[in-house]
């Protein structure tokens, strides 16, 4: 796979997943790149998987044009409506499907080519081949021969994997727990952190795509938790999170010598709850259109980023508050 440089960055366009077109105008580390929008010439601060992903959004433009959350929700559902309208994917049994409607991620209306069944389902599961032919499950409840034999082979592979033990994309372990009737999804449970989801047969594998969102990845402090990824700032949000996280524990990024005492409490280690908290934040509506700090200073004792500590100062306010409290 060919590595770039940096400078081979510089320059190169990437298009978000709302159709929004961005120029790298800077690249500093893989997670602190500079993009500039082609619209609103708005700057924002990323990580390079996200831009290459698409999921890097210009909430100056979105604020621009005076859409409210609703209508850019609608919005990406109709991109989504025409981009998988009329395609065809094939389930982990072979058979083949139309998507005939999308009207979100959890409502997405498919057709089997063969039966003739029509079902909804969500946008991961049809997109995986998660998802079963209703008519064949019938076949297979009302105990009919060659599809209940059918049946019963498939259930006895899926049950075989019970017990057994696998690693995700990080290396992290899972066991299979137990399996759905329908044999569409497995209960898998995560070693370390005792995490359970239920997750697709594609998934059953070594080197698999699921993620254990309890477990510390970030300087071995932060982890994700059950995070709600459809707020609006949410990668904004992130950002901020690990920037605020790093400047703690990592050496590297620590702004000052006082940052060797400096923590985060416990419910901010998951970044759930921090983006839960964010709303309650002085200076948050500002920070949503402009740039902001983060301040654990002013209202509190300098140590611990939480809830109760923290503001949104502007740049010259940090500096000014900085100028009082190093000269006390």
């Amino acid at each position: 796979m060919k590595r770039f440089k940096k400078s081979e960055y510089i320059g190169k366009r990437y298009q978000n997943n709302d159709g929004e077109w961005m120029t790298v105008v800077e690249y500093h580390r893989t997670d602190n790149v500079i993009v500039e929008f082609d619209t609103s010439k708005n700057r924002k601060k990323s990580q390079m998987s996200h831009i290459k992903r698409g999921s890097v959004k210009d909430l100056v433009y979105i604020k621009s044009q005076k859409r409210t959350r609703e209508e850019y929700n609608q919005d990406r559902i109709e991109a989504k409506a025409n981009e998988y309208a009329g395609q065809r994917f094939m389930n982990n049994e072979g058979q083949e499907y139309i998507v005939l409607e999308y009207s979100g991620k959890y409502n997405v209306k498919i057709k089997f080519t063969e039966s003739g069944s029509v079902q909804t389902t969500s946008s991961s599961r049809f997109k995986d081949g998660a998802i079963l032919d209703d008519t064949r499950r019938q076949e297979f409840s009302s105990g009919g021969g060659r599809n209940k034999a059918t049946y019963e082979e498939l259930k006895a592979t899926a049950v075989a994997k019970v017990g057994n033990i696998y690693t995700n994309k990080r290396g992290y372990e899972f066991s299979v727990i137990q399996v759905s009737e329908d044999l569409a999804s497995f209960l898998i449970e995560f070693s370390l952190t005792r995490y359970q989801l239920w997750t697709s047969p594609v998934n059953i594998k070594d080197n698999a795509g699921v993620k254990d969102v309890y477990m510390r990845d970030v300087q071995g402090i932060g982890y994700l938790g059950l995070v709600n990824k459809n707020v609006a700032y949410y990668e904004k949000a992130l950002n901020l999170w690990q920037g605020m996280i790093r400047r703690c524990y990592d050496v590297n990024h620590r702004p000052n010598a006082k940052y060797t005492k400096a923590q985060v409490s416990e419910r901010w280690s998951c970044f759930q709850f921090f983006l839960e908290d964010l709303p309650k934040l002085t200076g948050f509506n500002r920070w949503l259109g402009e740039p902001m700090h983060l301040d654990k200073d002013l209202v509190g004792d300098s140590l611990m980023y939480d809830v109760s500590t923290c503001i949104f100062l502007t740049p010259q306010e940090n500096r000014e508050e900085q100028k009082v409290r190093y000269t006390k």
